[in-house]
């Protein structure tokens, strides 16, 4: 009996074409149609790497007060310094955001280029526009202030409503930082002191009035907030967004990618005295581009998603090449070293909590020794109210 080849038909305006791969036999045609779809899975993988090799990083730096002369502090940075700060990024080939281009690429997937900087200033001292802003301005470079609005156009060492308008019309951008600036321990001890509805009014006070005000003055909308101190608790996500806010900005030191949860984006505080934080922004943009190793840490519960009252904290590193398992360790912020439970075998380090965990935002901090090199991350998590 006769094998027929495969047969497939192709209608053009009423006629019949045959392929010319229909008198192959069929055997011959399975196997190209085995390595048709080898190739299309080999040319995908490879695709999904380099994307992944190359997924757009943004930093996002925030500075608070200028000076000129005297001394610099963690919040106050000597004004050549920043100008040669500027200038390394730019040697660097970053690209410099627009506060508008970051909520593009963040909300509606824009494209931004991979190397991205987001200046931002906090708080509102007149520095900014005496000291600061000239060199932006000299340097065309794009920045965004965070104004607690209790404090502006206050006389003294605040920024007045004019300067701030002669900025907002050049290459500046707004966005809230409270109406007080409560920073944790007060926001701490109004909750301790307050019922649940009046601590609630109190903190949608902080995200409504500074909105309010900061739009009469600026006639700008305000959707962006940056929490005073870096300071968040879960409560606070839905009243920011029931205010309009869409963006939210802490103070954890990394970079920012598109899967960035976005109430708690982090910020790299560029400190007066210590090139800590610039120093690892300047090294990381220094080597994209280079092949990396195809790490990756699997945390359970994810970051930014919530767990039960009692957590059990899970670390998959069997995808880290070169750890040193005996290295890894987990201390809870405000609790103190995690005792770990570590499967040598399978690479996973896991943590049991034996207690209640009370608060609502849990901030472990995990690191570990990949070869000669000392490595951490910061790792947030929820708190749910079921046990």
């Amino acid at each position: 009996m006769k094998i027929q080849g495969i047969r497939r038909m192709q209608y053009k305006q009423g006629k019949q074409y045959n392929q010319p791969w229909q008198h192959l036999p069929l055997s011959y045609a399975f196997i190209l149609v085995i390595v048709f779809f080898c190739s299309f899975l080999f040319a995908q993988n490879f695709e999904d790497n380099n994307k992944a090799e190359l997924e757009t990083q943004v930093a996002i730096l925030c500075y608070h007060d200028f000076s000129d002369g005297g001394s610099a502090t963690e919040t106050t940075i000597l004004t050549d310094k920043f100008q040669k700060q500027l200038t390394e990024l730019k040697r660097a080939g970053v690209h410099f955001l627009t506060l508008e281009e970051f909520k593009q690429w963040k909300l509606e997937g824009a494209e931004i280029p991979n190397k991205s900087v987001l200046i931002t200033i906090d708080d509102g001292w007149s520095s900014v526009y005496k000291e600061a802003y000239p060199i932006l301005l000299k340097e065309d470079i794009p920045f965004t202030l965070f104004i607690y609005s209790n404090y502006l156009n206050r006389g003294g060492r605040s920024l007045s409503k004019n300067q701030l308008l002669t900025m907002l019309d050049h290459k500046a951008s707004l966005g809230s930082h409270s109406h007080t600036h409560p920073l944790p321990p007060f926001i701490k001890e109004q909750q301790s002191s307050l019922d649940e509805q009046a601590f609630d009014a109190f903190i949608k006070q902080e995200f409504k009035v500074s909105k309010d005000k900061l739009e009469q003055m600026s006639k700008r909308n305000i959707d962006t907030y940056a929490y005073p101190g870096g300071y968040f608790q879960s409560e606070m996500f839905t009243i920011a967004e029931e205010a309009g806010y869409q963006l939210m900005f802490s103070v954890e030191p990394d970079f920012v990618t598109v899967h960035s949860a976005n109430k708690t984006l982090p910020r790299f505080i560029i400190h007066g005295n210590n090139d800590n934080h610039f120093r690892t922004i300047i090294r990381t943009f220094n080597e994209m581009g280079k092949k990396r190793e195809k790490n990756q840490l699997i945390l359970s519960p994810e970051p930014e998603s919530f767990t039960s009252l009692t957590p059990e904290l899970k670390m998959d590193l069997s995808m880290i090449e070169g750890i040193q398992m005996n290295s890894i360790k987990l201390e809870i912020l405000g609790l103190g070293p995690a005792k770990l439970d570590v499967d040598y075998q399978n690479k996973i380090a896991s943590w049991k909590s034996t207690r209640r965990l009370y608060q609502k935002t849990v901030k472990a901090k995990v690191s570990w020794v990949q070869g000669e090199e000392a490595k951490s991350l910061l790792w947030t998590f929820y708190i749910s109210d079921k046990p």
